[in-house]
Parts: C-alpha cells; sequence; structure tokens
C-alpha cells in the first residue's frame, strides 16, 4: 500500500479553512473537523489535509513499478467506454476509437471535462459558461508575504476572502511541511473580458500558451490590484507575490445532471 507515505503528499494541520471579508482584521469563519469527530469517526471523518495530486500519482506509481501486472500508458486520452458483455468487462477506447484493453473496472478522474462520464450521468445541457472569469496562479507565502500577511495566513490550509462580488482564494498544495507552494485564485463575475481590460490584445491558444510568466503577469496584476478595491491592502501583497498566473472563463455542469440508474458499464 501507500499510507505509509501519506505525509510525502500532505502537509501537516492544513485542514483548516478560513474565511475572511476583504477589510476584516480577524476570522468570520472556520471549518475543520474536530478531533475528537476525527477520533470517534475515523472511516469518514479523518483528518483532511491538503494534499498533493502529482506527488500522489509518483507515490502510486513507484508502488506499481515492480509489479510484473500492472502496465502504466502515458500521453494517451481516454474517448470512449463500451461494454462486451453484460455485466462483465469493458473496453476502453482512445480518442481515435483505438482499443487500450479490457477492463474490469475503470476509474475516470477527468474531472469537467470527462469524455466518459455521459455513460454514467444524464446532462441535457452539457458543460456551460458560469458567468465567472478566474484568475489562477501560484504563490510562496513563506518567501514572499509580508509578515502581518503571513501572519493571517500561516494557521490555515486555506484562506477565502468573500465579498464585493469577487473572493480571492489562497490553498496550500505542496507536498510537505517544507513545500510551501500555494495555490491563488481570483474569482469575479463578468464576461470573459479580463485579458482585454488588461491589456493583452493576443488571447492564448494553448494551455501552455496561457500560463503567463512574461510581461502579461505584470498586466494581470494591476488588473487584479485595481480590481480589489475595498479589500485590506495587505491582500495586494498577496497579488505582488504570483509568480505566474492563467485567466480563463469557469465552466461548470447544470443542477440538471442527474445519475443514471441503470448503468452496468464498470465505470466509477
Amino acid at each position: 500500500g501507500c499510507y505509509h507515505r501519506y505525509w510525502e503528499m500532505s502537509r501537516p494541520n492544513s485542514g483548516v479553512m478560513a474565511f475572511w471579508t476583504p477589510d476584516g482584521k480577524e476570522p468570520i469563519g472556520l471549518m475543520f473537523r474536530p478531533l475528537w469527530i476525527q477520533r470517534r469517526r475515523p472511516q469518514n471523518m479523518a483528518a483532511h489535509p491538503e494534499s498533493n495530486r502529482a506527488k500522489f500519482r509518483d507515490i502510486l506509481l513507484e508502488s506499481m513499478a515492480p509489479r510484473a501486472n500492472v502496465s502504466v500508458t502515458f500521453d494517451v486520452g481516454a474517448g470512449d467506454i463500451r461494454q462486451l458483455t453484460p455485466d462483465g468487462p469493458a473496453e476502453l477506447l482512445d480518442r481515435e476509437g483505438k482499443s487500450l484493453g479490457e477492463y474490469d473496472l475503470v476509474v475516470d478522474a477527468m474531472g469537467v471535462h470527462s469524455t466518459l462520464r455521459q455513460h454514467r450521468v444524464d446532462d441535457p445541457h452539457g458543460m456551460q459558461p458560469t458567468g465567472r472569469v478566474m484568475l489562477h496562479g501560484t504563490v510562496i507565502p513563506e518567501e514572499s508575504f509580508p509578515p502581518e500577511l503571513m501572519k493571517r495566513f500561516a494557521p490555515y490550509g486555506s484562506f477565502v476572502v468573500m465579498g464585493k462580488g469577487v473572493a480571492m482564494y489562497m490553498q496550500r498544495y505542496g507536498c510537505n511541511a517544507q513545500d510551501h507552494r500555494t495555490s491563488f485564485m481570483y474569482h469575479v463575475k463578468r464576461p470573459d473580458d479580463v485579458l482585454e481590460e488588461a491589456g493583452i490584445s493576443e488571447r492564448p491558444t494553448s494551455r501552455k500558451g496561457g500560463i503567463m510568466t512574461d510581461e502579461r503577469l505584470t498586466l494581470v496584476k494591476e488588473w487584479i490590484k485595481k480590481d480589489m478595491r475595498g479589500f485590506d491592502p495587505l491582500y495586494l501583497s498577496a497579488v505582488d507575490a504570483l509568480t505566474r498566473v492563467t485567466v480563463r472563463a469557469d465552466y461548470d455542469h447544470s443542477m440538471a445532471t442527474t445519475l443514471k440508474t441503470d448503468v452496468t458499464v464498470p465505470l466509477v
């Protein structure tokens, strides 16, 4: 198993989320799992620290490496799945319809962009824009935050500032106590025109091209700080600490989505 390596991918004491108002000096609420509940109901209320998915993947791959009955395929997109016999295995297909093998169980972890979810849910509207834009980047608080902001942020794994029609999130995603990487997200309800307002005329045409570390990063930082009017000026230093940023429209599936009840394909 991998449980003995849990703290290689998770940050201790990061399972607390704090909520703040834009101009507040103290949190208005905390979300966490008390120790007594963790001990009484460990099966479904255990500690929930922030964990790094990339490190978890690496641990899983390392644990499978010596096993002769396990194979790993990289850089192949799953496009569809079809059941071969009733209550039997399923065949996974790539995006050109080529077989990727037969499986007793397929775990779909593709998220909102899944190409297999239609086998598990009825989704009459498909993926739709939410009317919000997300500006997402990375900060290293221990290296770049002023002491007063660090004092506010340090006790928590997630830090949420909400109000005035926007929301700022900071969330630890480093692998362990020495890995201080933190996600910064700024959500704003508006048309998808942030890049234009920031002075960036050319839209990225690829995921890699959308990760801004050049002069566009400076332009987006200035746009965020201008938009954060009414926020405690201390939070502007978190924006200054961004080492990269991506700007993208937010999408989700509608509330009309329901689980299918007659599914026999071995897909979760």
